[in-house]
């Protein structure tokens, strides 16, 4: 990685561009990269962000860092806010966690009914925590646990990936925890993780469950996140199926019948399937999956994926429809993003297509066959100075957001002005999507 230098915190002044309706969906022009907010490292804001941005109405972008911020007795990160007025972005904090509350080092955040919800690692029982974060004009933010880990060995540990809100409940995954303890390494037994359900108690708080426990038999070991789609839970599992490398599960909320759906076969090199997913998945409104692995491939640099379900066979069919290759579009790919069209977005945390480059935002174009074409929209540490390289930011390990004109928004988690990460904007200048 980079060397980071401490320098003092700025805010970055953004013209906010009015934009044309387009009339073809033909991608206009190169694509723009706004930086919006630099962290600086020694300050109350926070600084090495990571997961998803949100939005919270059109103007306010939410996110979290995993270090920094003001906590006892030690920082432990921040949730942070950009608020857009006149052009301008401001940063504030709506939640510094301390010691007590543990990080929100996790895969994004959740807007319901105008709150935030996200999940904590550590903290008063060290297995983590649900939290909400409530705005109230004149009085501003309140954070309220709505669960924490006990880490009994038949409850989760480790809540990551972003929440998901669902038929008026919360569900979320831990990575650990769960009464399959055939999980670690050297006798750790520390579970194969779980998926969890939050069911809101009148009068106010939750009740948690367990619904799903990892771990028995080719199920998959260390959930890595879900998505809601047509009544069903959908995600992957980066360890475990039938191979070992990883596995796609559906499982029903309302009984807690998983079901593999997909097994990721065993790397080779030249070869054309996956292997060990680390991001949650996204669905269309098909009900068709798409996703990504960190590994395997024709360069064993990840692929992007779709599984697609004929409703006659019950069979999930693979599509690989993208191999990345670390010297032309970046390693490690995110969780994708889908728009109105059914074009795949997303980042890559590492590498590129020139030896500066610290991983790119890319596009995947719909086609009816594969490989699905690319272009890669943004080659991220284009931009440096003498004192600090990568201005632009550097290593954008997590995923992207469309704002209401199909801008897209990330985080880089070093680069910028000091060196410790970003909020970046890339205008596609396309609002045809």
């Amino acid at each position: 990685m980079r060397s980071k230098k401490v320098s003092v915190g700025f805010t970055v002044v953004l013209t906010i561009f009015t934009l044309s309706l387009l009339a073809t969906s033909t991608r206009a022009a190169a694509q723009t990269e706004v930086v919006l907010h630099s962290f600086p490292v020694g300050t109350t804001d926070g600084y090495e962000p990571v997961g998803n941005v949100v939005f919270k109405g059109a103007t306010q972008l939410y996110g979290a860092t995993v270090d920094g911020g003001t906590g006892t007795p030690y920082p432990r990160g921040t949730v942070f806010e950009l608020a857009a007025k006149r052009g301008v972005w401001s940063e504030t904090v709506p939640f510094d966690p301390n010691t007590a509350d543990g990080s929100p080092y996790s895969s994004g955040l959740l807007v319901h009914a105008g709150k935030l919800y996200g999940t904590t690692i550590g903290g008063s029982s060290t297995y983590g925590a649900v939290f909400e974060l409530t705005y109230t004009a004149g009085i501003g933010w309140a954070k309220t646990f709505e669960y924490t880990f006990p880490g009994f060995t038949n409850d989760g540990e480790g809540p990551n990936g972003p929440l998901v809100y669902a038929n008026g409940n919360l569900y979320g995954i831990t990575g650990a925890g769960g009464s399959n303890l055939n999980c670690g390494t050297s006798g750790e037994n520390v579970g194969c993780g779980t998926v969890f359900e939050l069911t809101p108690v009148t009068g106010g708080g939750w009740t948690e469950s367990v619904i799903y426990n990892f771990g028995s038999g080719t199920d998959g070991q260390v959930p890595v996140g879900i998505v809601f789609h047509g009544g069903s839970l959908y995600g992957m599992a980066e360890d475990g199926g039938l191979y070992g490398q990883g596995m796609v599960f559906e499982l029903n909320p309302k009984t807690g019948m998983e079901t593999d759906i997909y097994d990721f076969p065993y790397p080779t090199t030249g070869g054309t399937t996956g292997a060990v997913p680390k991001v949650a998945l996204v669905a269309d409104s098909a009900g068709n999956l798409y996703g990504t692995t960190s590994g395997g491939g024709a360069y064993n640099n990840g692929i992007a994926f779709e599984l697609t379900y004929d409703k006659t066979t019950k069979i999930w069919t693979p599509l690989d429809l993208h191999d990345f290759d670390y010297l032309v579009d970046g390693a490690y790919p995110s969780a994708l993003i889908l728009d109105k069209s059914g074009n795949l977005y997303g980042t890559t945390g590492e590498e590129g297509p020139s030896n500066s480059a610290e991983g790119v935002a890319f596009e995947l174009l719909a086609g009816p066959t594969v490989p699905w074409t690319e272009n890669i929209l943004y080659t991220f540490c284009s931009v440096s100075t003498v004192s600090q390289n990568c201005t632009d930011g550097s290593y954008p390990s997590s995923g992207l957001t469309f704002d209401t004109n199909y801008n897209l928004y990330g985080v880089t988690q070093e680069g910028g002005e000091y060196g410790w990460g970003t909020v970046f904007q890339i205008i596609l200048n396309d609002f045809s999507l």
